[in-house]
């Protein structure tokens, strides 16, 4: 079985990761992520520290992300960084859950949430 974060505020949404962000192989699908600080060894405890959505998550520029310089000023070591997605097939609601979660957590990379396009080919 597949790991699964439960992140919400109010509602609580099962999430699957978490997953180091570094290795992740996003799915094909629409959905809601959140970028979290912590640690693969030890107690599993993890801070957010972003939240979007994207239309496609597999496509959606991860490298090129304009807030993964925030990402990695929070990732001391590097590989602290992690990821959990809900996937929202059709996306269906990706605006209000990150808006939930970005009002529940007030992650300090997220500015008022954002949503990625996919690149067209």
């Amino acid at each position: 079985m597949a790991p699964v974060i439960r992140l919400g505020v109010r509602t609580g949404f099962s999430f699957q990761g978490p997953a180091p962000l570094r290795s992740w192989q996003p799915p094909d699908s629409a959905g809601v992520f959140a970028v979290l600080l912590g640690r693969e060894s030890g107690p599993s405890q993890y801070s957010v520290i972003d939240v979007g959505y994207a239309d496609n998550l597999r496509t959606a520029g991860w490298r090129d992300h304009p807030h993964a310089p925030c990402w990695s000023a929070y990732a001391m070591p590097p590989d602290s960084l992690f990821v959990a997605w809900l996937l929202t097939p059709g996306g269906s609601g990706v605006s209000r859950i990150a808006t939930e979660l970005i009002d529940g957590y007030g992650p300090p990379c997220a500015d008022g949430g954002f949503f990625w396009e996919s690149a067209e080919e």
